[in-house]
């Protein structure tokens, strides 16, 4: 239930909102429907004594994300509790709905090695450099906003555009924290700078060094689970096309030997309905076959095998795609060459118009890295003469609060996931994580316990606010609230600007959808 009520409400409102709510015995989630979407905490033991159900409120700031996901962060153990009469406080989640991974040890601000630090996105975490200026909370806001919660999968998003380069061992500081069955299903966005080798992938360079299979976003993911779209980025942070091989899985190489080539691990169709003859490739015509590959797309005969060629290891330009046509027999070169200019004209515009048709013969290969392609030897047909359209940066309309950070001491429908499932077993590296870690970048998994901080900026907030933030390291079972005094029912008493009403009627909406579509499933 959405409770869309001034900032601050005294306790008459919500006597009435309490007299408002319908009888039943299902659980009622308490929603803050106006900024700064925040409840205070006797709120929700206050109300399930009132009417006698199981309440959800959040302890903490509440910030939807995108497809409906509400995430509550700004306090140390700030998430999603329930209360009851009679019954101590539990902890439900920090995000709301509960993907499978939602854990303690994807839920607060830690510090990430040396000079690092890892904080929670409803989509998973953000290792990124310390330091918290503009340019990280702008980029804090589109990650919030832009990249999806999936359900059974945690996204870990790397770096900060404007913000220096991340290196390799603050992610395996927090890789090293993780429990196994995250690991498990984890997926990697390079959102900012890294420090890789100089021949290096970002996906192989994490597989070497998290001596782990990996699967890497080839830019950023955004709008739903079921509905992937991966944009690559600019080194602005900006917004380039939508990629057709939207991620690859990697390897560990063994040592002293060459990396596996990287398996497409998800993509999406070029074409809608067209008929997938072998994962990522799809039949054309009678004779063509559409090749799914880093750079964009490959258009070569659908017969026999295509082998080795430069259309898999051209690297992808963040700027624009390329469709790639088999040149290598002159007798079939004009056909194919058409074969991918009708192509170019089914594709949908905005990928049209930072599309370039190239043939192989034009390609040159390089080792595979995060770099523009340096000769685009060009033939634009029609729609693909437009000059490419600058990618506007959304507005930044609201940013978290942050948690202070302690230093440490020293997928589409008709799109393919997991499109190669089948892995040959192979000699497993055993060295270490710090082993394969530069001596120089070292030490980024030790974390000196943490110096007094000031107190919380919820807490500043709450005037009437007079009981500590619940602490979830205690066993399940041992949290209460006392409300033996009148129900401290006001909520924070910030100013916050006029929330403009039809964002509180889209909060109402989406979440009356998901409940709804919830309760479905339960009843199926």
């Amino acid at each position: 239930m959405v409770a869309d009520l001034p900032a601050e409400s005294p306790a008459e409102v919500w006597e009435s909102f309490a007299a408002a709510v319908p009888k039943g015995k299902r659980p009622l989630r308490l929603v803050p429907g106006r900024r700064p979407r925040e409840i205070g905490p006797h709120v929700g033991q206050w109300l399930s004594e009132r009417i006698g159900r199981v309440v959800l409120a959040p302890y903490g700031l509440v910030h939807p994300g995108t497809a409906g996901v509400l995430f509550v962060h700004s306090v140390a153990n700030s998430g999603w509790l329930w209360f009851q009469r009679g019954q101590v406080i539990g902890r439900e989640a920090k995000r709301f709905p509960r993907p499978a991974w939602d854990s303690p040890a994807v839920a607060e601000v830690v510090a990430a090695g040396v000079g690092g630090v890892a904080e929670p996105l409803p989509a998973g975490l953000w290792i990124r450099p310390e330091g918290d200026t503009g340019t990280v909370s702008a980029a804090r806001t589109k990650l919030v906003k832009a990249v999806p919660c999936h359900p059974g999968a945690l996204v870990i998003v790397l770096g900060c555009p404007g913000a220096g380069d991340l290196a390799l061992s603050n992610v395996a500081a927090i890789w090293q924290t993780l429990p196994d069955d995250i690991r498990a299903t984890a997926r990697f966005a390079r959102f900012g700078g890294l420090v890789l080798p100089q021949d290096g992938s970002t996906g192989q360079a994490l597989a070497d060094v998290l001596n782990a299979e990996v699967r890497c976003y080839t830019g950023l993911p955004t709008g739903s689970a079921e509905a992937l779209d991966v944009l690559t980025l600019r080194p602005d942070g900006s917004y380039g096309w939508n990629t057709f091989a939207q991620g690859f899985a990697y390897r560990p190489r063994t040592v002293g030997g060459t990396p596996e080539p990287p398996r497409l691990w998800v993509c999406r169709p070029p074409i809608a309905d067209l008929p997938e003859a072998s994962p990522g490739v799809y039949r054309y015509t009678s004779d063509t076959v559409i090749e799914v590959v880093e750079s964009g797309l490959w258009i070569r005969p659908g017969e026999g095998d295509a082998g080795p060629s430069d259309a898999r290891t051209v690297p992808l330009d963040p700027a624009g795609s390329l469709v790639v046509y088999e040149s290598a027999d002159p007798a079939q070169a004009d056909h194919l060459r058409t074969m991918a200019e009708s192509l170019l004209d089914r594709l949908d515009h905005s990928t049209v118009l930072t599309t370039t048709v190239v043939p192989t013969t034009a390609l040159t290969s390089r080792p595979k890295a995060e770099a523009v392609v340096a000769a685009r030897p060009v033939s634009r047909p029609q729609a693909g003469n437009q000059t490419r359209p600058a990618v506007a940066e959304e507005p930044v309309t609201e940013v978290l609060v942050r948690n202070q950070v302690r230093r440490a001491g020293a997928e589409r429908p008709g799109g393919r996931e997991g499109v190669d499932s089948v892995v040959p077993e192979r000699p497993v590296n055993r060295m270490s994580i710090k082993e394969r870690l530069e001596p120089a970048a070292t030490g980024g998994g030790h974390v000196d316990e943490p110096a007094d901080t000031k107190l919380p900026l919820l807490s500043r907030m709450m005037d009437t606010l007079t009981v500590p933030a619940p602490d979830f390291s205690a066993e399940p079972g041992s949290l209460s609230l006392d409300t033996d005094d009148a129900p401290t029912v006001a909520v924070a008493t910030v100013a916050a600007e006029q929330q403009p009403r039809h964002e509180s009627d889209w909060l109402r909406r989406t979440v009356t959808e998901e409940l709804d579509r919830q309760a479905g499933h339960a009843k199926s």
